[in-house]
């Protein structure tokens, strides 16, 4: 049975899909010297943004089916910006209106780009009319950064998917995969007790990379991998339960999925729940999941096939046996300037190996020697002060990561 502090996100799902918990001054107002009927408003939580929509979430679409053309290239215009860490982005062609941007802003862009995630605020240029003309977005990391990061995420994900699917499964076994693999490699973040979760934990970044999240990290995390599979999946959120998950499409009807609701808390090695797993409507109101008050663009769960005691033992497919990896180092501080190598051994010999930095503007790291006989060497070069966190993926689907910390030299440990 769920514990209590497991059926909340910790930071009131208000606050953000988007969005972490932090802002700070917002970017310069859009130039509207040629217009200036133009009023900009900021946004600075998602709960603003809501109340700024003036129309009800139920009537927000999670598909890019349900918007128009002009939407659509506004959508990849912004989630383009997103990506690439832009501040802003010129909307007057696409002629949207505030409500069809927020809609896209607020929950299309989570579910047709869920590897978003860096973004802290935002404020956009609106005219009498209602058109929106322009947005500033605001990050919670540098434009090399979120590039660095993107990488990482990218990389990561593609781990995840050599490690779960081979050729051959059918689509059923490749959402059970994804659900076992998340819940077995993701521990749920416990801090949201003390309300001390950091940004990342809302985020597939911290599924699939620091392996620690909430609910809204697991519920990005599998929706990215969806997308990858070409699976349809939305998020769901409750702001009720202060909760969010999945549904996803198969055979042509809806199911619910929550892969958080299945991650033991405390975190238990080896332990998959399928309480919460391909449920109906019903199914994932019961009183074992006791889910109510969710949004979900629409969409239904009305086949109850798996509700009740469904056996899922044969459809479960085991990991690789090339995913294994081990580094001979977790952790490391050293002064700027400083050079460190380390070992990354894969389960199967001769894999190849890649390592990328969170942030090369503090660490950077190289491959020097793939033959080494005791595996992979890898060379990390201090370049500045702060915390970079080096993750080192197989092409047999082998994940690790190692924390590099990085002092002045006065500082060094």
């Amino acid at each position: 049975m769920k514990s209590a502090a497991k059926r909340i996100c910790g930071i009131l799902l208000s606050l953000a899909l988007l969005f972490g918990g932090q802002t700070s001054a917002m970017a310069q107002s859009w130039d509207s010297s040629q217009s200036p009927a133009l009023r900009t408003v900021r946004v600075q939580t998602y709960q603003d943004s809501l109340a700024s929509s003036r129309i009800q979430k139920s009537r927000y679409a999670a598909s890019s089916l349900s918007l128009s053309q002009n939407a659509v290239q506004a959508r990849d215009t912004m989630a383009k910006a997103l990506l690439g860490g832009d501040g802003e982005v010129d909307l007057t062609s696409y002629r949207i209106s505030a409500d069809d941007f927020l809609n896209i802003v607020n929950f299309v862009i989570f579910t047709d780009y869920p590897e978003i995630s860096d973004i802290r605020s935002y404020e956009y240029q609106v005219d009498l009319s209602g058109l929106v003309h322009g947005v500033q977005f605001q990050y919670n990391y540098s434009r090399e950064q979120i590039l660095a990061r993107s990488a990482q995420l990218s990389k990561a994900a593609d781990a995840v998917l050599k490690a779960t699917v081979s050729d051959g499964m059918s689509t059923l076994q490749k959402i059970l995969a994804v659900h076992n693999y998340l819940v077995l490699h993701c521990a749920y973040d416990q801090r949201v007790q003390t309300n001390n979760v950091p940004e990342d934990s809302f985020t597939a970044y911290g599924v699939l990379v620091n392996r620690v999240a909430v609910c809204q990290g697991y519920a990005a995390a599998f929706q990215l991998l969806m997308n990858k599979l070409n699976i349809r999946s939305i998020v769901v959120q409750s702001t009720a339960m202060n909760h969010a998950w999945n549904m996803v499409q198969y055979n042509g009807e809806w199911y619910h999925m929550d892969a958080t609701w299945d991650d033991p808390v405390p975190d238990q090695p080896g332990v998959v729940y399928t309480y919460a797993f391909m449920k109906s409507d019903g199914g994932i109101s019961d009183s074992i999941n006791r889910h109510y008050s969710w949004d979900s663009a629409g969409y239904r769960a009305e086949n109850t096939q798996f509700d009740k005691n469904f056996d899922w033992k044969p459809y479960v497919v085991s990991e690789s046996a090339t995913a294994g990896m081990t580094l001979d180092t977790k952790s490391y501080a050293a002064r700027v300037g400083a050079v460190y190598q380390f070992l990354a051994k894969p389960a199967a010999a001769g894999d190849t190996m890649t390592a990328l930095s969170s942030d090369p503007s503090v660490a950077t790291v190289e491959l020097t020697n793939a033959k080494d006989s005791r595996g992979a060497l890898f060379t990390v070069r201090m370049r500045s002060a702060g915390t970079a966190k080096i993750l080192v993926t197989s092409a047999g689907g082998g994940i690790q990561t190692m924390t590099v910390t990085v002092n002045e030299a006065s500082k060094a440990a």
